[in-house]
């Protein structure tokens, strides 16, 4: 299953890559919706693309999109409908929260369903769509005041998980902050969809850690790291996470930091991968706390390099690293029969 997902991440990240924008309203407005119904949302943005704007015009309420289809497979790959038809319907009576700045520059804060009405075209994989007119400026503006979110829809599809989706949206739109970001735990729930009485832990365990690891292993753009912190300590009480810190990294980023730890970082994952495929990510991230992530892509290119001009087997190259991870970074690594 393990491998499915990552050839599917794989051969999202290889095909044709359909980049599109959409405001940030919607990347961070209050969602409580599946995996399917965040496809769908994806598929709709692309349908809308050309109205797209970055000029708050006084007649940007008066817009009418006609209804559009979307191919059902796209959304949930084939032979599944009925099950995307019936997302679609659901998607009617879930209302989405967006707080924009009208042309005159009075705060507008709008709420309902962005779906109004769904066709289901029988024997074929069609499904047609109609959206909330009232909603159309919240879906399109993304000028002063909201700002884009540029992503790559093909990746988004692919992830499994609705909060890795909403998470990798999230990162894109934060990708060009030269700060790391802190944001309430409670406004993280919130825009992710998750009980406010979830506990610190199983966000990390059920939600966090899983994302950031499907993101790393799927080679991205951008990515991310976390951790719970105290921003309003209580005088006289022990230190309460309230906060999340999220530091954003880019492959196209200025910061030598992101660079090179990115590319560091691959190349240690993919010495471990092969060498114990199961805990790859874990070890990956043991030795980036460690700070020996230079260290140990450095050993492994020196061995690589030396396998394949043949002057030393692949075996023995493995066994090379399996000591050096030993000695440097206390990871034991038994060789399988």
């Amino acid at each position: 299953m393990k491998k499915e997902k990552d050839n599917l991440s794989t051969q999202a990240s290889a095909k044709q890559q359909t980049r599109l924008v959409q405001p940030n309203n919607i990347t961070f407005s209050c969602k409580n919706v599946s995996a399917i119904q965040y496809n769908i949302l994806v598929l709709i943005v692309e349908k809308i693309q050309k109205h797209m704007t970055k000029v708050n015009l006084p007649n940007i309420d008066k817009v009418r999109i006609p209804s559009f289809s979307i191919n059902a497979s796209e959304v949930s790959g084939i032979n599944h409908k009925e099950r995307v038809v019936e997302a679609a319907v659901d998607m009617t009576k879930i209302n989405f929260v967006f707080d924009r700045l009208d042309w005159a520059g009075k705060q507008i804060i709008g709420e309902g369903p962005i779906v109004t009405w769904v066709d289901d075209v029988k024997g074929s994989n069609e499904i047609r769509i109609k959206l909330n007119d009232m909603l159309i400026p919240a879906l399109t503006y993304y000028g002063k005041g909201v700002g884009g979110t540029y992503f790559v829809k093909e990746l988004t599809l692919s992830d499994s998980s609705v909060y890795t989706k909403q998470l990798r949206q999230m990162i894109q739109a934060w990708r060009n902050r030269n700060t790391a970001i802190i944001e309430p735990i409670e406004r993280i729930k919130a825009m992710l969809g998750v009980a406010p009485s979830m506990s610190n832990k199983r966000m990390k365990s059920d939600i966090l850690e899983p994302s950031r690891r499907d993101i790393v292993e799927s080679n991205p753009e951008v990515w991310f790291e976390y951790k719970f912190v105290c921003e309003s300590p209580i005088p006289g009480r022990k230190p309460k996470a309230d906060h999340i810190r999220f530091t954003v990294y880019s492959k196209d980023s200025t910061d030598a930091r992101s660079k090179g730890c990115y590319e560091d970082f691959r190349r240690t994952y993919d010495c471990i991968a092969a060498l114990a495929p199961g805990r790859s990510v874990e070890y990956t991230d043991k030795i980036t706390d460690q700070g020996k992530l230079n260290l140990i892509a450095s050993k492994y290119n020196y061995y690589l390099k030396k396998c394949r001009e043949g002057e030393i087997t692949k075996s023995f190259m493995e066994n090379c690293m399996r000591k050096i991870l030993a000695e440097e970074c206390g990871i034991i690594i038994i060789q399988s029969k």
